[in-house]
């Protein structure tokens, strides 16, 4: 008997006595949504991703309406190598939503690496464009916040490859791709090297690029271009490098004197008493890494001071003095942006018990910051991960002085079901200028669907119109508003 003949042989013998057994026992209870969604979030976390999916598939066949399960469904399948599935949630998911939506954004992130992995380059080249788009037309605060996507992963032996590509419009980024590498059997996925193609001046004094690996404080060069190369050129050079395939010399070793710095160099971290007395306070010796860490984090940003809506209303009015304005506060504050990022992941990977203790120990980090950054970070891990809302925390952002941590907050408490976030966000219409009035449209679509019409215009006539309208709605149809977690939109007028 072959290896073929001897697994189907115990796979129906297993089968045949799983039925019998089924038989003699009575039947079990039937699994609720909830019960499968639980269960699958904390098989994801322990990254057993083939049972994961089961649990998300099953919650989706129940409630074949409900966005979170597909969205779940189609993450534990795109983890469990199964790129194909994923890509059947994700569409069907995109065909759904508002566009454009902070939903379309990630949707279209998580298909761009769905389909590069199959190998259909023309639709995945499609939803990059389509991100670029989100970007510079429809111009969502989510999109442009992004420094850059992932295009896929792609594994060899028990390495895994991320591709990074770095948003640069302008042409003023020297770093094009990123390519981090991770050994799933180490404790951790922290990058054990990083491959990068940059800009670099070749020979003869002309720019092009140049892909280099990075281990710890070594550089090495593989190949340089004289242009930028396709990246499927550097895709392939970079899995022949992981596989040892290079030609024994393929680009001569890089002179330390003429190593191309990548960016600014960043001073050494150095904690404030500030920080130190948050974290002592916040950080008890009982808590878990996980909890420590992100506490640890938001102390970090709470020291920092942004103006999160000055930015994203010059983002949509004056990108140029948007970036003019986070340059100066990059240097001002030079690891905030990676502390915003890692805050973010951190949150992703933290167990449910360690979100739960994390907010025990936020008043204390928060208290007497006015750092709304640090809310607004928090904000965006919440919206990112997904699953349970924290009311408490969401609702003392509704107090807060910067507009687009009020506005978030208010935006989540109504995807939560809590009634202060519709009426929260209708107030802000009281004062909105037109850049502002574009942001709570997006939020009030995202909530309620279409019911307000077309997004309004950027002039202040047609932003005051689009205003009159939406609270002459609201003052009709709020009482009768009835919220549905499993609808499409969230809240639907009830006549």
């Amino acid at each position: 008997m072959n290896a073929r003949s001897l697994r189907k042989f115990v796979l129906a013998f297993v089968c045949a006595a799983h039925f019998a057994l089924a038989a003699q026992e009575p039947p079990p209870a039937p699994v609720d949504f909830d019960t499968h969604i639980k269960s699958g979030r904390q098989l994801f976390t322990q990254k057993k991703y083939a049972e994961a999916l089961v649990e998300f598939r099953a919650a989706a066949e129940l409630k074949p309406e409900h966005r979170l399960a597909r969205l779940l469904a189609g993450l534990a399948a795109y983890w469990n190598r199964d790129p194909k599935s994923a890509l059947a949630y994700w569409d069907t998911l995109l065909a759904s939503v508002a566009k454009p939506s902070a939903e379309e954004w990630e949707l279209t992130k998580d298909r761009v690496m769905a389909l590069t992995e199959l190998g259909q380059q023309e639709p995945a080249n499609a939803a990059i464009a389509r991100l670029h788009e989100l970007r510079s037309a429809a111009r969502l605060p989510e999109a442009l916040a992004a420094k850059g996507f992932t295009r896929e992963h792609f594994y060899t032996g028990n390495l895994r490859v991320g591709a990074w590509e770095l948003f640069d419009e302008k042409g003023e980024i020297a770093r094009a791709w990123e390519f981090p590498v991770a050994d799933l059997k180490a404790k951790t996925e922290e990058p054990v090297k990083t491959y990068a193609l940059e800009l670099v001046p070749l020979d003869n004094g002309k720019p092009g690029y140049a892909l280099f690996e990075l281990a710890g404080e070594n550089r090495k060069t593989l190949k340089r271009w004289p242009a930028k190369p396709p990246y499927a050129e550097v895709r392939e050079l970079v899995l022949a490098a992981l596989e040892s395939r290079l030609p024994p010399e393929i680009a001569p070793p890089t002179p330390p004197e003429q190593i191309t710095p990548i960016g600014p160099a960043k001073p050494k971290r150095q904690l404030t008493e500030s920080e130190i007395t948050r974290m002592q306070k916040g950080v008890k010796p009982e808590y878990s890494k996980d909890t420590s860490r992100l506490l640890q984090t938001v102390a970090h940003l709470a020291e920092v001071d942004f103006d999160l809506t000055k930015f994203t209303v010059l983002s949509v009015t004056d990108p140029a003095q948007a970036k003019a304005y986070h340059d100066e506060f990059s240097k001002r504050a030079p690891f905030a942006d990676d502390d915003s990022s890692n805050l973010v992941k951190f949150y992703a990977q933290a167990g449910p018990k360690d979100i739960e203790v994390f907010y025990t120990g936020l008043p204390a980090i928060l208290e007497g910051s006015k750092s709304e950054l640090a809310r607004f970070a928090i904000l965006t891990a919440i919206n990112t991960r997904g699953g349970a809302f924290p009311d408490e925390f969401l609702s003392d952002c509704l107090s807060s002085p910067d507009f687009m941590v009020r506005q978030t907050g208010a935006q989540l408490l109504g995807r939560a079901g809590n009634r202060k976030g519709l009426p929260a966000l209708f107030r802000e219409l009281h004062k909105a200028d037109p850049p502002r009035t574009q942001l709570l449209a997006i939020a009030l679509d995202d909530l309620l669907g279409p019911v307000l019409g077309d997004k309004p215009g950027e002039a202040a006539e047609d932003s005051a119109a689009w205003r009159k309208n939406a609270q002459s709605w609201w003052a009709k149809n709020a009482s009768k508003l009835r919220f549905n977690k499993d609808g499409d939109p969230l809240w639907q007028v009830n006549d």
